[in-house]
């Protein structure tokens, strides 16, 4: 199996887990703001809880590198938990097809 296809069922995955984390802890936050933050939060630990399930299989060379994608994959399952892959895909065309299109 290739990596990117690992990444995307890893990805699904972690969307599903956090949104049934986050469903469990919203009984316990008020308000929508704390709320989103408990997603985000969630999402990034468990997204660094896979990394370093990966890093035990495999070893990672650059650390140094995987450690900053753990967090902006970890607030893109968050976008995902929150909003669905749906919503994501959409907006990332369309501002790729605003970019490339200027």
């Amino acid at each position: 199996m290739s990596n990117i296809s690992l990444i995307l069922i890893a990805s699904a995955v972690l969307v599903a887990a956090t949104n049934v984390i986050t469903q469990v802890l919203k009984g316990f936050v008020s308000g929508e703001k704390p709320r989103r933050a408990l997603t985000i939060a969630v999402s990034v630990v468990l997204t660094y809880l896979a990394l370093l399930i990966y890093s035990a299989i495999w070893p990672l060379t650059e650390w140094y590198i995987w450690f900053p994608g753990g967090l902006v994959g970890g607030v893109v399952i968050a976008y995902g938990a929150m909003y669905g892959y749906d919503n994501l895909y959409a907006n990332l065309l369309s501002k790729l097809g605003s970019t490339t299109n200027e």
